[in-house]
């Protein structure tokens, strides 16, 4: 049962599945121009159900590990993720600050909108690996269920290989069990434990592709440099004496790519990655924008993968608005939900796992509260009615008597 963990990110998503998704993008765009919808920058409101898919006590994740990847994933979706943010540079050759986008998509499930534990699909399980998320639905089904349409259906699951596959775009996705987790519980695959895994294959439900295209060097979103090939280890480093940043990237696969002229060198053949160069080694032109490579749908590890630029998130809120991907609006601002009603489910403002789980203390008080409160000011309210009708029929009857 045990698996060799020593893995680089991996995505099931094919080429071909993201050179349909760019042609997506403009019929996403095109629909919403022909139907009237407009986006007007409210947050939108969606379902997911999550499945744990385990064979063993590690992989039936506890509902506290679960709650931290619910809480990572609305925080990365809603640019509160401010940990890693403040890593992405605002000038020099990685100066991708000004392009960070807020989606302002929120995760809720179905009912409450606190994660429980009744929100959640246990299935137990004794074979090999899955290989994706063909393989892993089939299981699901043979044990009678099915994905639930208009909600994002996320798969936790041993896989074999890789970390995620998701349709693009669509309403399911697979992710490494094990890589569950999030700011304030982990999960236990080294250096993919911070529950970016999810944010990845989420991104591509909402018909996100990749960074990089290897057939063609095309710009996949106009804020994005053009780049052909993943970054699987993405580092900022920074000398405050030349305010001057730049990446160290260990994993590119040399003899796929032509002569290799950014601030690092890079040395293989595949199997043979090695890193050399020290930070800000002549790094004098800040002109030039090289590779994005902390973005949310490249390679690098969850430390370093941080941000959604703001294409990018108009193209997920163009997927939701115009229901391309099967999943339906829950509500937006001004409907059945307000931006603050879930804030408890992924604030980032305290300080530990405790107090920002979805279930705290204070998220359930708050709510008794104010249900308490409004059923107190009912009472009242009838109870005033009540005093008026019996002081108006008084008045008529004193009337009354002195005819």
């Amino acid at each position: 049962m045990n698996r060799v963990m020593n893995r680089v990110r991996s995505c099931g998503v094919r080429e071909d599945d993201q050179l349909n998704s760019l042609a997506q993008h403009e019929s996403h765009r095109n629909l919403m121009r022909s139907t009237g919808i407009a986006d007007t920058g409210k947050t939108l409101y969606i379902n997911i159900q999550y499945y744990v898919i385990y064979r063993n006590a590690a992989e039936n994740l506890s509902l506290s590990l679960i709650q931290a990847q619910h809480q990572k994933l609305n925080m990365v979706f809603n640019n509160l993720n401010t940990t890693g943010l403040d890593l992405v540079p605002e000038t020099g050759r990685y100066a991708f600050k000004s392009v960070i986008g807020n989606s302002k998509i929120v995760y809720l499930p179905s009912n409450p909108l606190v994660l429980t534990e009744s929100n959640i699909i246990r299935l137990s399980y004794s074979g090999a690996p899955f290989d994706g998320l063909t393989k892993t639905l089939a299981y699901v089904k043979s044990q009678g269920f099915s994905p639930i349409p208009g909600v994002l259906n996320a798969f936790l699951a041993p896989l074999q290989d890789i970390l995620g596959e998701s349709e693009v775009p669509g309403n399911s996705c697979s992710v490494e069990v094990l890589s569950v987790g999030g700011d304030y519980q982990r999960g236990t695959l080294p250096n993919y434990d911070l529950g970016m895994s999810l944010c990845h294959e989420a991104g591509h439900c909402m018909s996100l592709t990749h960074t990089w295209n290897e057939t063609q060097a095309v710009q996949i979103m106009p804020d994005i440099p053009i780049q052909k090939h993943p970054n699987y280890i993405f580092e900022f480093y920074s000398d405050g004496a030349r305010n001057c940043n730049r990446m160290k990237d260990c994993a590119r696969y040399a003899e796929n790519q032509p002569a290799y002229t950014g601030p690092v060198e890079s040395s293989g053949p595949s199997a043979s990655w090695m890193c050399s160069g020290a930070p800000c080694a002549g790094c004098t032109d800040t002109s030039l924008l090289f590779e994005m490579g902390c973005g949310v749908m490249d390679y690098a590890t969850d430390p370093n993968m941080v941000m959604f630029s703001a294409a990018q998130c108009l193209a997920m809120r163009a997927c939701l608005l115009t229901e391309s991907n099967g999943i339906a609006l829950k509500a937006s601002d001004g409907g059945v939900l307000t931006s603050s009603s879930p804030a408890d489910s992924w604030s980032s403002s305290t300080p530990n796992s405790s107090q920002n789980s979805p279930t705290s203390v204070w998220s359930k008080v708050k709510w008794y509260v104010i249900i308490g409160a409004s059923v107190m000011g009912v009472l009242l309210l009838t109870l005033i009615i009540v005093m008026v009708v019996v002081l108006h029929r008084r008045k008529i009857y004193k009337k009354s008597d002195r005819k």
